[in-house]
């Protein structure tokens, strides 16, 4: 919220320098009323990502920054208003500075200071991070909140009475105490597949009012950026046919929801025979890789015209990938409660995206399946918007691709 006083107190003073004289001073206003409005977005997406892991401060910091001053600047455009473009400018470089620099300054000092109850699960949250533990020997100890940030234990084992009035004494004190096994899945950001109740049922009906909303937005989302998309689709059909011979698009049979196959289309990477010389998964390097290919596959472009599953209901904008049905297949046989993916629309981008990209071995489709029921048991708007910042980064940054 700081970041938000510090704009609308120091935005208008900015507005007074302005180097344009063709800007009034009631545009100005406007406009400093709009970078507080645009800083205010910024601080809701970034407070409401606290709860997420995250490799790299700037890659949220950034994309959220950005969505927030890009919404002003369609507000703008929509409502044919006058601005001050050196303002607008100021209070972007000005809102990134400063949540950039309280990003860097809570990685490397904000570190969660967790007391550990050493029995059960718990004995393995150690070996995680970032955050400093401290395994406790005593349970006559007393820990006082101004020295640990929270107590962490297996909730689900029976401990003996010393150790159940420790965690009773803690908690009335005001201490905050930490699940083990949730512990676990928001430090990583998966969910691990040891138990059936890890998964939870609620799993098979996530949050349903929310994906109903969810549903409208991706097609709405999907109509407004179609005149967009359609030029650009053209330019790199052309591109495709220029570079190799062979149809422009893609098609494949792909796991939806519920299990129910769908046709996914694809603007086509690779030589037309690639399914006959290579594996059914790509590798790095991969031969088989057109050149117009290997950078349509670099920026995701390649899914573009995924849009229009989207648009008839297939697809959400954001959810698991959809896998192709000959690897689910396999990936059923050898995969624990690997189908509970399907309980939710697959989607363009999404959470085990953002943090693996694409995978193949049994291994990595294991860590991915794991990565999907984080979003399934989270599924949130907030979650949501994580993820549609972080896909902003990876496609400009190119992270990701295979």
């Amino acid at each position: 919220m700081a970041g938000a006083i510090l704009a609308a107190v120091v935005a208008p003073f900015i507005a007074r320098f302005d180097i344009d004289p063709r800007v009034h001073l009631w545009d100005q206003t406007n406009t400093s009323l709009l970078v507080l409005l645009a800083v205010l977005g910024s601080h809701a997406f970034l407070r409401s990502f606290v709860r997420y892991p995250s490799q790299d401060p700037f890659s949220t910091v950034l994309p959220a920054v950005s969505a927030s001053f890009a919404v002003v600047l369609i507000i703008i455009t929509v409502g044919h208003l006058n601005y001050s473009r050196s303002l607008l400018a100021m209070g972007y470089v000005m809102a990134f500075i400063w949540y950039g620099g309280m990003a860097l300054y809570r990685e490397r000092t904000a570190r969660l200071r967790l007391a550990v109850v050493p029995f059960g699960t718990a004995r393995d949250v150690t070996q995680l991070g970032p955050a400093d533990w401290w395994v406790l020997q005593d349970a006559s100890a007393t820990i006082s909140p101004r020295v640990i940030d929270g107590i962490v234990a297996d909730l689900n084992i029976e401990l003996d009475a010393d150790w159940e009035n420790f965690i009773v004494r803690s908690a009335t004190q005001g201490m905050p105490i930490y699940d083990s096994t949730l512990t676990r899945t928001f430090m990583t950001g998966e969910v691990d597949l040891v138990h059936a109740g890890d998964i939870g049922i609620d799993a098979l009906y996530p949050r349903r009012n929310y994906l109903y909303i969810k549903s409208a937005i991706d097609f709405l989302v999907s109509i407004a950026v179609l005149p967009v998309l359609l030029p650009l689709l053209a330019v790199i059909c052309l591109l495709i046919k220029l570079d190799s011979s062979g149809p422009a698009f893609f098609v494949q049979s792909r796991v939806g929801y519920r299990g129910k196959l769908f046709k996914c289309y694809k603007l086509r990477s690779m030589r037309l025979d690639a399914e006959l010389t290579g594996p059914g998964f790509t590798t790095a390097q991969d031969p088989r890789v057109t050149r117009v290919g290997r950078f349509i596959r670099r920026y995701h472009l390649d899914e573009l015209p995924q849009v229009f599953n989207i648009l008839k209901g297939k697809m959400s904008w954001i959810g698991p990938r959809p896998e192709a049905a000959k690897l689910a297949q396999e990936y059923e046989q050898c995969i624990p409660y690997y189908a509970f993916r399907h309980s939710v629309k697959p989607g363009i981008t999404g959470w085990a995206a953002i943090r693996q990209g694409n995978v193949a071995e049994v291994a990595e489709a294991t860590r991915k399946l794991r990565n999907d029921f984080f979003y399934i048991k989270n599924v949130s708007p907030s979650l949501d918007a994580f993820i549609t910042v972080k896909t902003v980064w990876i496609v400009l940054s190119g992270f990701g691709s295979k």
